[in-house]
């Protein structure tokens, strides 16, 4: 006869292994984060980041390949947001353009280097390539360009659009509580777009491409479109987090295009766990908070942070996620 904690365990076991727990249970956590969270803007920051990580995943946790560019379609999204509400139009549809303008330069960029990346090229080269690309966009904004996006000074006072349906109602965003909910909503829609396409026929393709490219490509998969298409997917969700940073911040700087930018990107992958869905968001978190709560003591934060993604790789290799879930599950047996 079944005992009552068997019977509770059983209950919870089943409440974890439910579908819709992970987002209901994400849902709750995020509403709550900012009261509980010394800065609000932290909190914005966490899912700004979260969903240009989960983005990245795409092509480095999902597919396989590294990128050290990703920087590129963030700082495209920023931009091109920030210039049209300086310029020309002060609405909320401004974050749109942003994300079109980081798809497309990705798929183009994505076109270029993965036109020459087959099967047994060297690592090096797609990581080496989208850095160049990221560092000569880097250059046209910081010089060339500079009557446009301000050079070293960025874009400053940009607006922040208010959220409205000409006619039916027009709600700020300029209240910080106002704009964290709003950046919310956005990023539980990306996380579900997200979560679909990694469970659907064209995520399990792109896994079998990480796996063994060869077999897929023996099935009838083109593994250069799946890759083209993830890189595409990975500079619209990058699209997405900097059109967000724009209106968070009112300002889009040029550190929104530097490599190191990109470099944290991959730290916050691997933190968290870079072959899960989930992981990402966590290593987000786990960067963030770490990097605010050092910097409240020391400006060589860098160290700090240096040592702990050691230990983390030393101690959990498959990230900070992967022992999250492997401890639930033991739970709920």
């Amino acid at each position: 006869m079944p005992t009552e904690s068997s019977v509770k365990q059983g209950i919870f076991g089943r409440t974890i292994q439910n579908p819709f727990f992970p987002m209901c249970f994400l849902t709750i956590v995020l509403v709550i984060m900012p009261f509980v969270n010394p800065s609000i803007y932290l909190s914005m920051d966490i899912l700004i980041f979260a969903i240009l990580a989960m983005g990245f995943n795409f092509i480095f946790g999902h597919m396989g390949l590294i990128s050290f560019g990703h920087a590129t379609f963030f700082g495209f999204g920023a931009y091109t947001t920030g210039l049209i509400l300086l310029n020309w139009y002060e609405g909320l549809s401004a974050l749109l353009f942003g994300v079109v303008a980081a798809t497309i330069v990705a798929t183009l960029i994505g076109y270029i280097c993965l036109r020459k990346f087959t099967r047994g090229s060297n690592p090096a080269y797609l990581a080496l390539t989208t850095l160049a690309f990221g560092q000569m966009f880097y250059f046209l904004v910081w010089s060339p360009l500079r009557k446009l996006t301000g050079g070293s000074d960025g874009l400053l006072a940009v607006p922040t659009p208010p959220l409205e349906i000409p006619g039916l109602f027009s709600i700020s965003l300029d209240p910080p509580l106002t704009l964290y909910f709003f950046i919310m909503v956005v990023f539980i829609i990306c996380a579900f777009l997200i979560k679909r396409i990694i469970h659907s026929p064209f995520g399990r393709v792109i896994h079998g491409i990480r796996e063994n490219e060869l077999r897929v490509s023996f099935l009838g998969y083109n593994p250069f479109k799946f890759k083209l298409i993830s890189f595409a997917l990975s500079g619209l969700f990058g699209g997405v987090a900097g059109s967000l940073l724009t209106i968070r911040m009112n300002y889009v700087g040029l550190d929104t295009f530097h490599w190191l930018l990109s470099g944290e990107i991959i730290l916050m992958c691997l933190i968290g766990g870079m072959r899960t869905l989930w992981g990402p968001l966590v290593g987000v978190m786990s960067f963030l908070s770490c990097k605010d709560a050092i910097a409240a003591y020391t400006q060589e934060r860098m160290g700090f942070i240096a040592a702990i993604v050691i230990a983390l790789v030393l101690f959990l290799p498959k990230g900070v996620w992967d022992k999250v879930a492997t401890s639930a599950q033991r739970i709920s047996k």
